[in-house]
């Protein structure tokens, strides 16, 4: 869903005008234990879905009113579509009478208490989720959390007057800090052995207005990440052995005074891992998302 519906500029518009978009993942992935009154709201949604004829499972989307009513839902592999996904939301709309949300009012207070939470915190953390596809995708998911201090978040933006369609690199030091934990889940999980060996970030304006900008974000990747801790005698030199490529895609939006940020989202639209084995090469698949934490 990431990076295919949730990567889409008519869902992700339809989603934050209409609706208030939640995951709620059925696995702990090794997280704090889900709560009796969440596993139990959880497991009414797929009841009450299943009662009215519509779809229902642990992948699944679901539309709920506020009362906790389920409107529609879609099995993930039709949702991931976003041919699918766009007509259902709409018909939801349409039916249910639905009204675009103020998007400025409604995130105007969030944004200041953020700023504050920025200043007490030094910065704001990162979410990143990676996950290995195909016959890997036993291994589970990888999950880290990445704090940017409150002047590498203000570095997003330019000092110059920003005006929409226009782009800009993102510094450095941001990208080295974010791309060395976009790696997929294997026997070495520390990003400290990660040498990127180019890296980008681009950002243009998608949306611009007094007091918020949008960004559109996209980047590419080049790492050597090694598939297992340093152990000896070894065929291949430590810090080669696993080489990462990647594109990314994302957005973020900033409050344009106070220079935090407000929501940021980026998935891989691309990403495989190389490594050699007896001399011949290996390649896995994965996916990877990062977004602002709660």
């Amino acid at each position: 869903m990431r990076a295919s519906s949730l990567s889409n500029s008519e869902v992700l518009d339809l989603l934050s005008r209409y609706f208030v978009p939640v995951l709620y993942s059925v696995d702990d992935y090794q997280q704090a234990k889900k709560t009796k009154d969440g596993a139990d709201e959880w497991d009414r949604i797929r009841q009450q879905a299943e009662s009215r004829g519509l779809a229902r499972g642990s992948v699944c989307v679901y539309l709920v009113d506020p009362g906790g009513g389920v409107l529609d839902s879609m099995l993930v592999d039709q949702a991931m579509k976003p041919a699918a996904l766009v007509p259902m939301l709409k018909r939801v709309i349409e039916r249910e009478k639905l009204q675009p949300r103020d998007l400025e009012k409604t995130r105007s207070r969030p944004a200041a208490s953020l700023a504050k939470d920025a200043s007490d915190r030094g910065g704001q953390k990162v979410n990143i989720w990676t996950r290995n596809l195909g016959a890997n995708a036993s291994l589970g998911a990888s999950h880290d959390r990445v704090e940017l201090t409150a002047e590498q978040w203000a570095a997003f933006l330019p000092e110059s007057e920003i005006r929409s369609g226009m782009s800009w690199k993102i510094s450095q030091q941001v990208i080295d800090k974010l791309y060395a934990y976009f790696f997929p889940p294997i026997q070495n999980y520390d990003a400290g052995n990660s040498t990127i060996l180019s890296g980008s970030l681009n950002a243009t304006v998608a949306e611009v207005s007094p007091k918020a900008v949008r960004l559109s974000l996209r980047g590419s990747l080049e790492m050597d990440h090694p598939l297992r801790a340093v152990e000896k005698p070894l065929a291949f030199p430590a810090k080669t052995n696993g080489r990462v490529t990647a594109t990314v895609v994302g957005s973020a939006l900033f409050d344009r005074q106070r220079k935090t940020v407000r929501a940021f989202q980026m998935v891989s639209e691309q990403a495989d891992y190389l490594w050699h084995w007896q001399g011949n090469p290996v390649q896995w698949q994965f996916v990877l998302a990062a977004e602002l934490s709660p």
